[in-house]
């Protein structure tokens, strides 16, 4: 093949390898996937009787707004009331919020306040609560977030089948032994904003 040949050769070679590099990422890759998933569909998860207690953990900072409505949802779900209560690590707030939180400590007896002792960041508010819970499974969530009523049960459903590994938005760290299911906006188990986080621990006060 001449040079003539070859230059007008490499347009075409450059448009159909561009051409198939888009009809495998619209068609293909999700085919592919379809066909992976058909053929390695993972168990269902069936639900056992087993209801472990639940403690949920919020980091608030000035959440004056939202906190009576988190407290009340959480309380509200469709789990034993002696098997839920609510830790909220208020983070310095200064709006609110610590008077909101003990006056359903107090009527309730289901919540209780923690502080930071000043503005110190989510990472230590939550440091700081899940030591304190005493569920076998601790759920870490927003003070924004809204759950159906039935968000705590369909979560610890999960836990309930040891095969729970990484997957999606099921997230193993299988070298702790720790599961970690992660609910993000617009799943079935929420209704609004926030995410939530769910830890099986060894004993109560520690992660493993």
């Amino acid at each position: 093949m001449d040079s003539t040949g070859a230059a007008q050769l490499a347009p075409q070679l450059i448009f159909w390898s561009a051409l198939a590099v888009l009809c495998y990422t619209y068609f293909g890759y999700p085919l592919a996937l379809a066909l992976l998933a058909a053929i390695r569909r993972p168990p269902a998860i069936a639900a056992g009787d087993h209801q472990p207690s639940v403690t949920v953990v919020v980091a608030a900072w000035n959440e004056a707004a939202t906190i009576a409505g988190k407290i009340e949802n959480t309380l509200a779900q469709r789990y034993p009331a002696e098997l839920l209560d609510l830790i909220v690590v208020s983070d310095g707030s200064t709006d609110g919020t610590d008077e909101i939180v003990a006056g359903h400590a107090a009527s309730t007896g289901r919540v209780r306040l923690l502080k930071t002792g000043g503005r110190q960041g989510k990472s230590l508010a939550l440091n700081l609560g899940v030591p304190a819970a005493r569920g076998e499974i601790v759920v870490l969530t927003d003070a924004n977030a809204t759950f159906a009523p039935d968000a705590i049960a369909q979560l610890v459903r999960l836990l309930s089948d040891p095969r729970v590994g990484e997957e999606a938005r099921l997230e193993a760290e299988l070298g702790r032994e720790e599961v970690v299911v992660v609910v993000e906006p617009g799943d079935p188990v929420a209704r609004s904003g926030g995410d939530a986080r769910v830890h099986r621990r060894a004993q109560p006060g520690r992660l493993l």
